[in-house]
């Protein structure tokens, strides 16, 4: 027994169906000893002013009910409530996370909504979402946004704040909190630089070319570099195509996140880039002109082949050239193509994953000979596209393989970090 009120008495359990009925949001309000004593004053209070007004004659009267019954749901109106979920807009990896408030810690990831959790009204909230084991919140952009409403309907969504913590001020009674976390994985970048000296040590210009998985393209000799942005969290291999009379001396990468050769590796004249999320990777290849090489500044197309030049500029011969272009990475446009421009070529076989698909002997896009897939129709994975390339005999030029890589990409599950 709680309280005895005359001949009438309060117990335990009374109180414990008092709570029981009220709204889930409320509930957790009157849990706490301090909150169960003040339920507990209120239902002796209600059954005092009550017993009064019966014995006053006032107690059948419109106005007298309506007041008793506005006293009796005190403490549900004025009980505000925050929920928490996620909401990722672009999902490429797994992430788990911890989710911490004053009330109560929870883990959850992707669309999952959090329990409802009480707060003080007119008190601040903070929001914050934090690293777990095997994540960094570091690899994502944030953002923080919340709506507010009542009975299920609410308004529409205003930013708190565009990092991974936030606050909530201004809690209004009876209002309900829906926030939510939007995360988005940042990419990384890839650039390829270019040295060229004679055996002097005498700066050479002139544009050398490069293949694999960023396509085809020439880099200017003048340390400047060519830039492409890439997907992060995978590997990247370009190729120099060393032209005549020169030697490649020396291959270097820097991650400029952790540090020389951390992230990357090289292999001959292949270097390959490991992107971390919100990094760059920066190759720079060295080469050297051979003493015995003619004077003047070769000639490097995008193919790769050298044209070379005598004394008095003229081309002493026309030789096969061929470079390969098109999509690398993960495919995101309607059609995934492979496309082979040149000169003096005679014949094109495409395979792909080490299957022959496609023979041309002419030209089927425009100045290009193209091989082009339906993404819809592909399976998810990665297709190593090799197009063997050969020339007229007259050009005297042997058959070269050029080769990329693009994938088919499903979206992973990233679980980043809520607090509420």
């Amino acid at each position: 027994m709680l309280a005895t009120i005359g001949g009438g008495t309060i117990t335990e359990r009374d109180l414990e169906a008092k709570i029981s009925a009220m709204p889930p949001r409320a509930r957790g309000r009157f849990r706490s000893a301090a909150g169960k004593k003040g339920l507990l004053n209120q239902m002796v209070e209600l059954e005092l002013v009550g017993r009064e007004a019966e014995r006053e004659g006032i107690g059948r009267d419109r106005e007298t009910i309506e007041r008793v019954e506005e006293f009796k749901k005190k403490y549900e109106a004025d009980a505000s409530t925050i929920k928490g979920y996620r909401d990722i807009r672009e999902v490429l990896d797994r992430k788990d996370v911890d989710a911490v408030s004053p009330q109560a810690s929870e883990t959850f990831g992707n669309d999952y909504e959090s329990d409802w959790i009480e707060v003080d009204p007119g008190s601040p909230v903070d929001l914050a979402e934090t690293d777990v084991e095997g994540t960094k919140l570091s690899n994502y952009t944030s953002k923080l946004e919340c709506q507010q409403g009542q009975n299920g309907e609410y308004g529409a969504w205003f930013t708190v704040s565009e990092s991974a913590s936030g606050t909530l001020d201004g809690v209004e009674p009876g209002k309900d909190y829906i926030c939510r976390f939007m995360n988005t994985r940042k990419g990384g970048k890839v650039t390829i630089k270019k040295i060229a000296a004679d055996s002097a040590g005498t700066p050479i210009s002139g544009n050398f070319s490069f293949t694999g998985d960023l396509g085809a393209f020439d880099v200017p000799a003048n340390g400047a570099g060519v830039s492409s942005d890439v997907a992060a969290n995978q590997s990247y291999n370009v190729t120099e195509t060393i032209p005549a009379g020169y030697t490649l001396t020396k291959v270097e990468c820097v991650d400029t996140a952790n540090g020389a050769g951390e992230a990357s590796s090289v292999n001959g004249a292949t270097a390959t880039a490991n992107v971390q999320p919100g990094e760059t990777v920066v190759c720079t290849f060295t080469n050297t002109k051979n003493p015995d090489t003619p004077p003047g500044t070769p000639s490097v197309g995008s193919s790769g082949a050298v044209a070379p030049v005598g004394a008095s500029g003229g081309v002493t011969s026309r030789r096969g050239t061929a470079r390969i272009s098109g999509t690398v990475g993960c495919a995101t446009a309607q059609y995934a193509s492979a496309s082979v421009a040149g000169n003096q070529i005679r014949r094109v076989t495409f395979y792909v994953n080490g299957k022959k698909v496609k023979t041309l002997t002419k030209k089927n896009a425009g100045s290009t000979y193209r091989l082009r897939y339906r993404v819809k129709s592909l399976k998810v994975g990665a297709y190593k596209v090799r197009a063997r390339v050969e020339f007229v005999t007259a050009s005297g030029t042997k058959a070269k393989d050029l080769k990329l890589q693009f994938s088919r990409c499903a979206p992973r599950v990233v679980k980043p970090t809520f607090t509420g």
